[in-house]
């Protein structure tokens, strides 16, 4: 499940469904995970994936720019579900903006995703 026009906020991520906010609270995501997807001389955006339970298909996903849009956003998640839930590469973008893993698109991050979500757990 994407999550449109979201951003983190003190209890969470706030996310737009139709016509009104919602949140989805910290206590509520079990671990995350980040990547750059595309091409670096072509669009690129930093992906977050969320682990959730209590969503269709157990993940929720968002993005940002990379650079200080993507550390701000890093930075709310590892602080609001602990950095042990966090995968090294989340916590690369929390420090710098970047991810340490990166995609040409989104069929091979989400083709590589399960083998992260096993070693993050």
């Amino acid at each position: 499940m994407v999550l449109p026009e979201a951003r983190a906020d003190g209890p969470g991520i706030l996310y737009r469904r139709e016509e009104g906010l919602f949140l989805l609270p910290w206590r509520c995501i079990a671990a995350a995970h980040a990547a750059e997807v595309g091409e670096p001389e072509g669009v690129l955006t930093v992906v977050f994936d969320l682990a959730v339970a209590s969503v269709p298909g157990g993940r929720c996903r968002l993005d940002a720019d990379p650079g200080e849009a993507a550390r701000g956003l890093g930075q709310s998640i590892e602080r609001g579900i602990g950095r042990g839930r966090c995968t090294a590469s989340l916590r690369a973008v929390a420090l710098e903006g970047y991810a340490t893993r990166s995609y040409p698109d989104l069929e091979s991050f989400e083709a590589d995703s399960p083998e992260l979500w096993r070693r993050s757990a």
